[in-house]
């Protein structure tokens, strides 16, 4: 999947879209890959990908731990 320039939606919304199918089908289980790597894979601003990340970390898909990364929230 790529991000749209085009599309309606902004492209962090778009990330997150992906980030949270990824999720979903069992591509991520745990650790997600770092900012960085969110950054070079979709040609996107680090603060996009942050962007993302809080998004999902608001709908509760998952949880960032400081110096650790961000993983999958499981559910309880």
């Amino acid at each position: 999947m790529s991000i749209d320039p085009d599309a309606p939606e902004y492209a962090w919304q778009q990330l997150a879209a992906v980030i949270e199918d990824r999720i979903a089908t069992g591509k991520y289980t745990r650790r997600l890959p770092s900012e960085s790597s969110f950054s070079q894979e979709f040609g996107l601003a680090r603060n996009t990908v942050r962007r993302a990340m809080e998004d999902l970390r608001e709908r509760g898909l998952v949880v960032t731990i400081p110096q650790r990364g961000t993983f999958v929230k499981r559910d309880s």
